[in-house]
């Protein structure tokens, strides 16, 4: 439901401003908003306040510390912190100045800052060289069995290559090319390195470097470019000298990891409170131009939960004894318009609060339908899948998903209301008695058991077999629209009271007499051949005339627009239909090649109706949760639902 909330003005001795924000941003209950005057009056009481240039210098000091502090922070391995102790140091930090605080905060990171970057540094620097080593090591291998072969001579330089076996035969005449190039002054030696590549080395004349590289850039070949330090050595002293480094560099970096433990063990905690401070001191800088002021006094204008202006009284009396002063302010219907909203529901409910992304949270004064997305959703849902095995898959899908990824609150999310859907799944699985697809109907008639059925009211034989039952489907998914529908308008008509629009209620309450109130009369008349005929026509008529009332010509389309509304959850009969013919159809598949005989042949329809079965609930979900959500929030939404303008963000710390 939605919180119920209150605009405050809180005020008192500008000495106490900063304390007194403080409060506030520790109790994290008021949402801050522009100081506005709302008479001639309150324009010479008080002004906006402003950014002095000593608060323009504290910050920009204030987020210098901050930037550095952060980088500090980023170069140290994390420890586990504890709250009880960060809370106090919290504490103790909060209550100093901004200056003050500057200055102890520079004064303790200076030396400890210099020497965490030079470690930081010094330990890019090993992981990037360990890196290169790693890219080089592989190459070098593979031609070291090359270098026994491989002749020194003054003037003279070598390239190490690696080519592709499939292109082994086109060394021959690279070498044709590079004795053209260089004037008979080189060598080629080769040899297959393993089954893809063949190592070859290339000895020539220093004085045809430049041509030879270029020739070789053109060909299909990988050129072994050793770093400058390596490059000038022979490949074997090359590579003595890697894997040396290989061997080493890891040791220097576990003593550095070492270094860097030892110094987040003993600052880590005091860093990130530090690092807290400083960000919500910033933070509340940078409102000061939302206050209000005069020489004297400050003034702050917000909204909180009603609930809690109690508690938020208390602490400032206690905090000030009395001379900061909280009281509510008497609004204007107009003024409520602009109330933040922030929605309060049960733990089952409020995982459903995920779909207001897609619309926006409701305005604050109309309707909460949580509770309705809560049961809709999954009851739609259900009905177009409607298979128990289908359920049950989800089911356990959610569970492990729950337990899988605890820390994870979209996934989370997303399997409450999974779970909830799975449920639904099951219940109308029973009553169409599908256990994937015809599976279960097929196991009855194996073991030679009766088809158990029974009257709903008289009017429906269950369970309700989807393939052979595509009317009455129709006509249930029908009646659920009109439901859905129906009870939208009712909100509809509630939202237009609260908010004293009584032409809104009008045209919603003609709206739900047309396609509601005034057919089931006459249905009940039909039924009993009573006058209850002639009032439900009537209520029709009358219903044309309200909704013409309060919506004029919009309204008599909305007449149309709500029809088609209604009709558009036939598609609850057509994609269930669809996904319960699909699923037999896996199973006839499945049993058509189990039955051609033996093992294999059964294994091999096992898996068939596994894998057939699998596509279908995944694709057969990914439809429910579409349509589902189509039919609340297009069909049933448009009757009643008005998103917020503002949402409750209250100002209050930020943690690390």
């Amino acid at each position: 439901m939605i919180t119920r909330m209150a605009k405050v003005e809180i005020i008192g001795p500008k000495v106490h401003f900063f304390d007194c924000l403080g409060v506030l941003h520790h109790l994290g209950i008021l949402h801050i908003e522009q100081v506005v005057h709302r008479s001639e009056e309150e324009k010479t009481l008080f002004r906006p306040m402003v950014h002095d240039p000593e608060h323009a210098e504290q910050l920009k000091q204030l987020e210098g510390l901050s930037t550095r502090v952060n980088s500090t922070l980023a170069h140290l391995p994390a420890e586990k912190i504890d709250h009880s102790k960060k809370e106090l140091l919290y504490k103790e930090l909060w209550r100093e100045s901004s200056a003050d605080m500057a200055k102890e905060i520079d004064s303790a990171i200076t030396g400890m800052e210099e020497q965490i970057r030079n470690l930081a540094s010094e330990k890019y620097n090993l992981e990037m060289e360990i890196a290169t080593l790693s890219k080089y090591e592989p190459m070098l291998a593979k031609i070291h069995p090359l270098t026994r072969h491989l002749k020194t001579y003054e003037g003279f330089e070598s390239i190490a290559l690696l080519v592709d076996r499939k292109f082994k035969a086109g060394l021959d005449e690279l070498k044709e090319e590079l004795e053209k190039i260089t004037k008979k002054q080189c060598e080629l030696i080769t040899a297959d390195l393993d089954e893809e590549t063949t190592g070859a080395i290339v000895v020539f004349n220093r004085l045809y470097t430049k041509a030879v590289h270029d020739f070789l850039s053109l060909e299909n070949v990988t050129q072994v470019r050793l770093p400058p330090d390596l490059a000038k050595m022979h490949f074997e002293d090359a590579l003595a000298t890697v894997r040396e480094k290989s061997k080493n560099i890891p040791v220097e970096l576990e003593k550095i990891n070492r270094q860097l433990k030892e110094i987040s063990e003993s600052w880590y905690l005091r860093l990130v409170t530090i690092a807290e401070i400083l960000r919500n001191k910033v933070e509340e800088i940078k409102l000061i131009p939302k206050f209000g002021e005069t020489n004297y006094a400050f003034v702050i204008t917000g909204w909180m939960p009603k609930k809690d202006i109690p508690w938020c009284k208390d602490t400032l009396e206690k905090e000030f004894s009395g001379r900061v002063y909280l009281h509510e302010v008497k609004l204007t219907s107009h003024e409520w318009e602009e109330a933040p909203v922030a929605l309060s529901n049960p733990k089952l409910v409020k995982p459903f609060e995920f779909f207001y992304k897609l619309v926006g949270i409701p305005k604050y004064g109309t309707v909460d339908p949580t509770f309705f997305l809560t049961f809709f959703f999954p009851f739609l849902f259900g009905m177009i899948i409607g298979d128990t095995g289908y359920g049950l898959v989800m089911l356990f899908t959610s569970i492990w998903l729950k337990k899988k990824y605890v820390g994870r609150p979209f996934t989370q999310t997303l399997a409450s209301i999974m779970r909830l859907a799975s449920i639904s799944t099951i219940i109308w699985g029973i009553l169409f008695f599908e256990l994937f697809g015809n599976l279960g109907e097929k196991i009855i008639h194996a073991l030679h058991i009766p088809m158990p059925h029974f009257e709903l009211f008289g009017v429906l034989t269950l369970p309700l077999l989807r393939e052979r039952a595509i009317l009455p489907l129709l006509v249930i998914a029908i009646a659920v629209g009109i439901l859905h529908v129906g009870i939208g308008l009712i909100f509809g008509i509630i939202n237009g009271i609260q908010e004293h629009q009584p032409k809104h209620s009008f045209e919603k309450a003609g709206l739900f007499s047309i396609f509601v109130f005034g057919p089931l009369v006459l249905l009940v008349g039909i039924m009993t051949k009573s006058f209850l005929v002639k009032i439900g026509g009537l209520l029709i008529v009358l219903g044309v005339g309200a909704t013409a009332y309060g919506g004029s010509v919009k309204g008599i389309i909305e007449i149309f627009g709500t029809l088609s509304n209604i009709f558009s959850y036939a598609r609850l009969m057509a994609l269930g239909v669809a996904g319960a013919i699909l699923a037999s159809v896996s199973n006839e598949l499945a049993k058509e090649i189990g039955g051609i005989g033996g093992m294999v042949a059964s294994a091999l329809g096992i898996f068939l109706a596994v894998f057939l079965h699998s596509i279908n609930v995944v694709l057969h979900g990914l439809s429910a949760s579409i349509h589902s959500m189509r039919l609340n929030l297009l069909e049933a939404f448009t009757k009643f639902f008005e998103p917020a303008k503002k949402v409750y963000q209250p100002f209050q710390r930020s943690e690390i």
